[in-house]
């Protein structure tokens, strides 16, 4: 289950995607890859490289990029597949395999596939890194896609194709658990599963599959009003608000608030005020910790 704390995470990654410190050198990562580099050709920095291992630590200790944003996940397939945008150190070609190759979400890995394989076919060096995602990546799709568009030396066609059968199979993948989420709230409703598998169950299929704003907040909405699904269900999802797209997580304090005086809404609004000020609490450490690190850093 995500934490409370890592919103350190959550605001590196922030960082990274709308304002990176982009250190245009490449020294490093002709070191780590033991050959020459052309930076703004390759895509491939030295601050990439180093946000890169940040991510590779992140993986390994379970955490991924599916992170609440605003008005939705601060990060999404659908940015990835927009080739118009600029996304930081996300457009960063060893950021974009280490996500290919790691990244927990395959719709994700799958996104970061279609938008470095375009380089492949222009840069010698991109290629060899895809062709040693295709052979690494946690993902099937992932490495059939790479071991397709690699068999002809990335041509504009199979490039094309795969990034064709990448968008197929995320809106294929999404569709996959959004049924499972469905089959889950049945469940629930008719009591044959536990509330915490439920609740756990629920985040982790929609933090997978980084689903929309709109069905996303439909879906928190029907089990927060619904009369059928048991109080415990709808405190744990309350204890997880933080793992909420902000907008979702105020349209929930709303409707918990305009709730009516039955005594188990009165434990919904004394839970949500727990969670908040949990939160908040959370926050201000963290800020303070900011501070105390600038601190050290400075004298």
């Amino acid at each position: 289950m995500k934490k409370i704390g890592d919103l350190d995470w959550a605001e590196t990654v922030r960082n990274n995607l709308y304002n990176p410190q982009v250190d245009q050198r490449a020294n490093t990562v002709r070191q780590y890859l033991g050959r020459q580099v052309d930076a703004q050709r390759d895509g491939a920095t030295d601050s990439g490289l180093a946000f890169a291992f940040k991510l590779k630590d992140k993986y390994n200790q379970g955490q991924g990029l599916s992170i609440p944003g605003d008005d939705g996940w601060m990060l999404s397939p659908e940015y990835l597949l927009n080739k118009e945008l600029y996304l930081g150190h996300f457009d960063d070609t060893l950021v974009l395999a280490m996500m290919a190759a790691r990244d927990p979400s395959n719709v994700m890995s799958l996104a970061a596939t279609a938008r470095l394989s375009p380089r492949a076919r222009r840069r010698d060096l991109v290629g060899e890194i895809l062709v040693s995602v295709g052979s690494e990546s946690k993902h099937d799709k992932v490495r059939q896609c790479v071991e397709m568009a690699a068999s002809t030396s990335f041509s504009d066609d199979s490039v094309n194709e795969i990034k064709h059968i990448i968008k197929t199979t995320i809106t294929d993948i999404r569709k996959e658990y959004f049924d499972e989420m469905k089959r889950s709230l049945s469940e629930v409703l008719q009591a044959a599963v536990d509330p915490r598998d439920f609740v756990e169950t629920f985040f982790e299929l929609s933090e997978k599959a980084l689903i929309r704003l709109d069905i996303y907040s439909a879906m928190v909405h029907s089990l927060i009003r619904s009369t059928k699904v048991r109080p415990l269900v709808k405190i744990l999802m309350i204890e997880n608000i933080h793992r909420m797209p902000k907008k979702v997580k105020y349209e929930v304090v709303a409707t918990i608030q305009q709730m009516g005086t039955d005594p188990r809404n009165h434990y919904l609004k004394q839970e949500l005020m727990i969670a908040l000020e949990q939160a908040e609490r959370m926050a201000r450490e963290n800020r303070g910790n900011r501070r105390a690190e600038m601190v050290h850093i400075f004298h």
